[in-house]
């Protein structure tokens, strides 16, 4: 069962980056082309302005466009990782960029009512013919990068119509091209407006692909564990060896539930990751455990509604006073448990101590791990009794910890 979860925002903020230096490009292009004597931005291509005594900008600013583009195809490949198109979308993406790169690279030759420099060509020069073989690989790129991410989406509850919305934005690339086409060889039209169609149909894909992943739309393939996927049967035990990917996906959760937070104008949570999964190295059950502290003025029920929306099913205190457990995912795969707590209460601060002993102290970390080992085989179907199991050990860890009573709480909301 294949479980996605939110993007990133550092990864996101690496393809923003990407769209707004295409962006400026294109912004670039239209300034020199107001400004250009004898150039018709209706008509001519955006690679026409690299002709004339000042060509190289219009060079530079292409080869620019394409390293830019390029900037965002390792971002797209951790993305896409582990799911269709995962390998295809960033290589067709690195197509598109190397093909801006190379019409600066090699200039066009003049264009039918564009020939600033006179030469009058009766045939194609080779870097003419290199110029148009490139450009033709990068539009037909562009174009199957489209139906790569649509064949993704297809099945995606998360994406609803964007299968169709990436398919038809590669027909308008597909229309755009083959009109410029058509038109170019004319020496007046439309023709470099429809170019810039098939120029920035993508670009407007792009910048309504990224707004929804900005509000937490999941795509990324959850971090999996020798080929089971995060997350194990509600009430049932299974251990799992340590996994890297278990910090990440605590951290892109804690980004989903703060932006949510935010946009809801409510009082920002403290979170704390917690659990087996917290300790680097330690085997536990591939469930995210944290907690989400309000301050002391805050009245909990104000987060139940947004948590709620999260997809968080709310669990009730489970017999431990002023926590409230909300566990995500389906009863066949829980995924994570949260517990939204006082930040200063003893619930908050002994598993704060707990986690962070295990942490500093690999010997005690150890001992845990044997007896993590011994109790889920003994209890792989109950984790009531797994978890009663194991309440003398953490009590005495509890106990031994160097835990002054005047020591502070972590840093409380505002």
């Amino acid at each position: 069962m294949t479980r996605t979860v939110p993007v990133p925002r550092a990864l996101q903020r690496r393809l923003w980056i990407g769209l707004a230096g295409g962006v400026l490009s294109l912004a670039l292009t239209t300034i020199q082309g107001a400004f250009r004597e004898g150039f018709d931005p209706w008509q001519q291509a955006v690679s026409a302005l690299s002709l004339g005594p000042r060509g190289w900008l219009q060079s530079i600013n292409l080869i620019a466009f394409g390293i830019f583009v390029l900037s965002t195809v390792s971002p797209w490949r951790k993305i896409l990782a582990g799911a269709r198109g995962g390998t295809a979308y960033p290589a067709f993406t690195a197509l598109v960029g190397a093909g801006f790169i190379g019409v600066g690279i090699f200039p066009q030759d003049p264009a039918p009512g564009y020939d600033p420099q006179g030469l009058a060509l009766h045939s194609p020069t080779p870097y003419g013919i290199a110029h148009l073989a490139i450009a033709g690989v990068a539009a037909l790129s562009s174009v199957i990068g489209l139906f790569v991410i649509a064949a993704r989406l297809a099945r995606d509850p998360a994406w609803p119509r964007w299968a169709l919305y990436s398919c038809a934005t590669a027909l308008v690339v597909i229309g755009c091209v083959a009109v410029y086409g058509v038109w170019s060889t004319k020496p007046s039209g439309f023709a470099g407006t429809f170019e810039r169609g098939a120029i920035v149909a993508p670009m407007l894909w792009m910048f309504a692909f990224l707004r929804r992943l900005r509000r937490g739309a999941p795509l990324m393939v959850a971090a999996t564990t020798e080929g089971v996927t995060l997350g194990v049967e509600r009430g049932t035990v299974r251990l799992a060896a340590a996994h890297a990917d278990w910090a990440r996906d605590y951290d892109v959760e804690v980004e989903r539930l703060s932006a949510r937070l935010a946009h809801a104008q409510l009082p920002p949570l403290v979170f704390e990751h917690i659990g087996s999964t917290a300790v680097p190295g330690l085997i536990a059950k591939p469930i995210i455990d944290f907690m989400a502290g309000y301050g002391a003025d805050t009245d909990p029920r104000a987060y139940f509604e947004v948590l709620r929306e999260a997809g968080y099913e709310h669990r009730g205190p489970q017999g431990v006073p002023r926590r409230e457990l909300f566990v995500l995912g389906p009863p066949s795969l829980r995924t994570h448990h949260l517990n939204l707590v006082r930040a200063h209460d003893s619930f908050w601060r002994d598993h704060i101590v707990f986690r962070d002993r295990l942490r500093s102290e690999p010997d005690v970390a150890a001992e845990y791990a044997q007896l993590k080992q011994r109790l889920a085989s003994r209890h792989s179907t109950d984790r009531a009794q797994y978890t009663a199991a194991k309440a003398a050990f953490v009590q005495e860890v509890l106990i031994n910890a160097s835990r002054p009573n005047d020591v502070p709480p972590p840093a409380s909301p505002r």
